[in-house]
């Protein structure tokens, strides 16, 4: 995306600078509170951040544009601020007001949510708060979503999103991380606070790969190769990792009663898939008899001398009865055993039900 606004920076210059004692720019977002209940915390619900006055005037920017057209609703119309290189939350939408304060907001949104807590700890404003991006990069393709790629010379690519001190060289492993290989960015550099695109030409043969990226900012930070546990999963940027599923909550009685039922029924298609090979050797054994028949002499049939199969489903023994009435089948009369007969039923229940 490409923003059009004006430098924060600026726009504080213009109005005589920042008051003695701030610390932080404060920013509030437009969104309109709903009737809250008499003694109710509204900080509790108010999108308000806070972040360093060094970042707020160094390359923050209030934005009304996007690629080249007013700023949409959706994306924090008809002003929001954005600042590069920062986790998304501390882009306000919808600004309705900017103060410079000496203390960070009292909204929950700054003070507990968004923390890198250790796992299974509440959030407290002693925690680092989720500012600035680390360095990392994903491979878009190919062979994206498991998909296979023909053998040979195959050219990977990928994206490295905005770092603070701007990306310096990226490295691709076909290995899963024990060789690399350099890539090449690609497109224009806009400088630290543009995503960069990278490309990996490598020769594969025939086989199984754990494709990986790694970037490296100008500050010397890289990618680390393992993941860094934190409550609710924020920041990661291993290369190549995934994070592990997290406990679900226990569910109420009523989705317990529809897993419960969806177990039964993946349990019965389990049996179902189960029986499918005796299944079909019953059928072959059914059909042996049959196969050794002579050709039946053809000749027109009476509607009266034909079975109905569909109301004779799915009792076995019908089939029996019925199959030894037709009396005025030269083809059959005479020529099944009582064992074949059961046979040739146990076939038309099997295929037929």
């Amino acid at each position: 995306m490409l923003w059009t606004g004006v430098r924060l920076g600026d726009v504080v210059r213009a109005f005589g600078g920042v008051v003695d004692g701030a610390r932080f720019l404060t920013a509030t977002g437009g969104e309109t509170l709903p009737e809250l209940p008499e003694g109710f915390d509204a900080d509790q619900l108010r999108v308000e951040r806070s972040i360093p006055l060094s970042k707020a005037l160094d390359d923050c920017l209030l934005a009304w544009e996007v690629n080249g057209a007013p700023l949409p609703r959706s994306h924090g119309g008809p002003l929001r601020l954005v600042v590069p290189g920062w986790y998304g939350v501390n882009n306000i939408k919808y600004v309705r007001r900017l103060a410079f304060t000496a203390g960070e907001s009292p909204a929950r949104i700054q003070q507990t949510s968004y923390r890198m807590r250790p796992t299974g700890e509440p959030g407290s404003p002693a925690q680092p708060s989720m500012y600035r991006m680390p360095v990392k990069s994903w491979i878009s393709g190919p062979g994206a979503e498991g998909r296979a790629v023909l053998a040979g010379p195959v050219t990977f690519y990928g994206v490295v999103p905005p770092a603070s001190a701007g990306v310096a060289s990226v490295e691709v492993s076909v290995d899963g991380g024990e060789r690399w290989t350099p890539a090449t960015l690609s497109g224009p550099d806009l400088g630290a606070d543009a995503w960069r695109a990278f490309t990996c030409r490598v020769e594969l043969a025939p086989g199984t790969y754990r494709v990986v990226s790694r970037a490296t900012d100008a500050a010397g930070e890289t990618q680390p190769g393992e993941r860094v546990d934190n409550e609710r999963g924020h920041g990661n940027n291993a290369r190549g990792a995934t994070w592990p599923r997290r406990r679900p909550p226990s569910p109420s009685p009523g989705e317990r009663g529809r897993r419960a039922d969806a177990a039964d029924a993946d349990e019965g298609k389990r049996a179902r898939r189960a029986r499918r090979p005796a299944r079909a050797a019953a059928l072959r054994r059914c059909r042996a008899p049959l196969r050794r028949l002579p050709p039946p002499r053809r000749r027109p049939h009476q509607h009266d001398d034909r079975l109905d199969l569909d109301a004779l489903r799915p009792e076995r023994a019908r089939v029996v009865n019925a199959s030894s009435r037709r009396r005025r089948d030269a083809a059959v009369q005479g020529r099944l055993t009582p064992s074949q007969l059961q046979d040739l039923a146990t076939y038309v229940f099997e295929a037929t039900r």
